[in-house]
């Protein structure tokens, strides 16, 4: 909520309303929930004070970003070159799929466009949009070669005599029919007994031959094995898309650095998985149904969290200098709580610790904003702030040495009631 005017100094307050437990699972949500019921009850519930769209405003995050686009051009390029046979990005149709749709510099800087447009009206990204942006228009060349890379590993052998499939079950109608042989990007199997679903980056089906594909843009993580395992589930139990329960034979993770062929389940592999599906599922649910969901703070975890500011477990001094025990004063990882007490310059406050890794409360610390900071002219005494992504050095000009806290482009601050 828009507090005196600031624009983007929120009050920290409990949510208007918990959502409620979700309908459906997905690999992504179950992993979400495991880590954090909490992150997830705060990320989702209502703030209608502060914006209309729904949950808590999301933060913009750059790697999030070019995952997203990327995959939307592969898709799209991957769509274009099936509906014309082309056996590869290599085929000698391809070309001419590639000039019919602008170029990939010209698609990938349609797909950055898609992929802005979710935060445009988000109260928390207007200071950062257009610095994000910039920086998504400077990786233009980067995410060419990175989407080039992953497309020329496309493997179509074993489906030469096939039909190419150029259809895409219809959200919109919630038709949704057997899949022809071919090439299908971004499928949504579903197991409905379960009540999970799953979207595949890549299906593809001949008469002998099914293979899944994921397309992964960051690090190589052992959870990504067990993803691919849920989509072979998913995919032999979706009695719409695939009626005679076809077996995956091929599982592969599609690395930026080289593919990973993960070893395709048996009928036996996928009794146990169901089991085990099943089971976390229940686990999760029962811990996001406590009121308030349970927190588990973990370093890893929290520092990528877009609603730490509003978890009263994570501002708990025991729990806060245990997460950040061994970080650097480099860190780019520094979250503060601190009381303002009077201006120490025109960019700068003296600020008294409540929370802050390291430092007693009550510390006198130095508080430095950047010139164009909404702090800098709006900020009062006795302002309680929360900060995220700050950074710590010691002020040497003045020989005080005493700790000075500096917000950059991307810190965030927010007013405690």
């Amino acid at each position: 909520m828009p507090v005196k005017n600031y624009p983007e100094l929120w009050r920290v307050s409990d949510p208007k309303a918990w959502p409620s437990a979700p309908t459906g699972m997905t690999f992504s949500l179950l992993s979400e929930l495991e880590e954090c019921p909490r992150r997830w009850a705060l990320g989702h519930a209502e703030y209608p004070e502060i914006w209309i769209g729904p949950g808590y405003p999301p933060r913009m995050h750059l790697p999030i970003l070019v995952g997203n686009l990327i995959h939307s051009a592969i898709e799209t390029i991957t769509r274009a070159l099936a509906h014309e046979g082309c056996q590869s990005a290599y085929d000698a149709k391809a070309v001419e799929v590639m000039k019919n749709l602008g170029g990939y510099t010209n698609l990938i800087e349609i797909c950055m466009q898609r992929a802005l447009d979710p935060y445009k009206g988000n109260p928390r990204s207007e200071r950062v949009f257009d610095l994000i942006r910039d920086s998504l228009y400077g990786r233009t060349a980067e995410i060419r070669s990175q989407v080039q890379t992953l497309l020329g590993r496309v493997r179509l052998q074993g489906i030469q005599a096939c039909s190419w499939g150029d259809q895409k079950p219809d959200p919109a109608s919630r038709q949704r029919k057997p899949i022809s042989f071919g090439i299908h990007p971004e499928i949504e199997m579903q197991a409905q007994d379960l009540g999970w679903r799953g979207r595949a980056d890549l299906v593809i089906l001949s008469e002998s031959y099914c293979e899944i594909v994921d397309f992964k843009t960051g690090l190589r993580s052992n959870k990504h094995g067990f993803q691919m395992r849920v989509y072979a589930l998913l995919w032999h139990k979706d009695k719409e898309l695939n009626p005679t329960s076809r077996f995956a034979n091929k599982l592969t993770l599609s690395y930026l650095d080289g593919d990973v062929d993960m070893p395709p389940p048996t009928r036996n592999d996928l009794t146990t998985l169901e089991l085990e599906i099943k089971q976390r599922t229940r686990s999760a649910l029962n811990a996001l149904s406590a009121d308030p969901p349970s927190a588990k703070p973990h370093l890893e975890s929290c520092s990528l969290c877009d609603v730490r500011q509003l978890c009263k477990d994570y501002w708990q001094p025991a729990i806060h200098g245990n997460l950040t025990t061994g970080l650097t004063s480099v860190s780019q990882f520094t979250d503060a709580e601190l009381t303002l007490l009077a201006r120490h310059g025109t960019f700068s406050w003296n600020a008294a610790v409540n929370v802050l890794s390291n430092f007693q409360p009550g510390t006198n610390v130095v508080l430095y904003v950047p010139t164009q900071h909404y702090l800098v002219n709006l900020a009062e005494p006795h302002d309680r702030l929360r900060i995220l992504n700050a950074r710590i050095s010691v002020d040497g000009e003045q020989n005080s040495q005493q700790e000075v806290i500096t917000l950059n482009s991307m810190s965030e601050a927010f007013l405690v009631a």
